[in-house]
């Protein structure tokens, strides 16, 4: 992979300050988008048979919120890895590896998002919304937290180390400050996710059930921890 040179650099365009080494769509891309459609239809198909009456439509349409809920962290995934590529357009044998990583365990994780997205809205409505996680006993859905945070977790980390990969090939890419900025943002932002997800893994495992049935909102602390971080990186670089 030849050094960008500014001639090259200046040709690019540029999207909130970063230069679109990636904006051509490369093949990696092209199969993270596949990937990503997939998990959507198997989402949407989860859902069921197709409602044979007014009864079983107005169940299936309690479901939507839920269906938003776990569409709207697949969007947030397919976004960032979107945003990776346009800005890097890395496709070395360790970016493709970790991609590869990164679709497998995503595909995975798609069936307990849908389900941990049914019980979180159903816990939420008092029981409105139909939880399609069916709870037998109180220490099933601490179990579920925890099935849940290592797919949140494996993702989150992967993420991080995509970014590693743009920040290691600065000197190749000739990134500016700000976009070395941008790059140490993306590896704290995803490796703070991924540390959440341990720590709630971890309370989920070793509390009572009674107890381990709220690790769920230790995810609710992220947009404070990630946000500050983005504030300490922006401040001090």
């Amino acid at each position: 992979m030849k050094k960008w040179t500014e001639e090259e650099l200046n040709k690019l365009p540029v999207e909130n300050g970063f230069r679109l080494r990636g904006f051509r769509m490369t093949r990696l891309e092209t199969l993270t988008d596949a990937a990503f459609a997939f998990a959507i239809t198997m989402l949407v198909i989860s859902i069921g048979k197709i409602p044979g009456n007014l009864d079983e439509l107005i169940a299936a349409l309690k479901t939507t919120p839920a269906l938003i809920l776990a569409f709207s962290m697949i969007f947030l995934f397919w976004s960032n890895h979107r945003t990776w590529s346009r800005n890097y357009g890395l496709e070395n044998f360790l970016s493709q590896l970790i991609t590869f990583g990164l679709i497998f365990i995503f595909l995975v994780y798609v069936y307990p998002l849908r389900l941990m997205a049914s019980l979180l809205m159903s816990l939420l409505s008092s029981g409105y919304f139909p939880s399609e996680f069916i709870v037998h006993h109180l220490e099933e859905i601490p179990k579920l937290f925890v099935i849940y945070g290592f797919g949140f977790t494996f993702i989150s980390a992967l993420f991080s180390l995509l970014f590693y990969q743009g920040w290691i090939k600065s000197e190749i890419l000739s990134l500016n400050k700000q976009e070395k900025v941008d790059t140490k943002i993306g590896i704290t932002s995803w490796a703070i996710c991924s540390i959440t997800g341990l720590i709630a893994i971890f309370f989920s495992a070793v509390t009572p059930p009674y107890i381990g049935v709220f690790s769920g909102f230790i995810y609710s602390t992220l947009p404070m921890t990630v946000s500050f971080s983005i504030y300490r990186i922006k401040k001090y670089s």
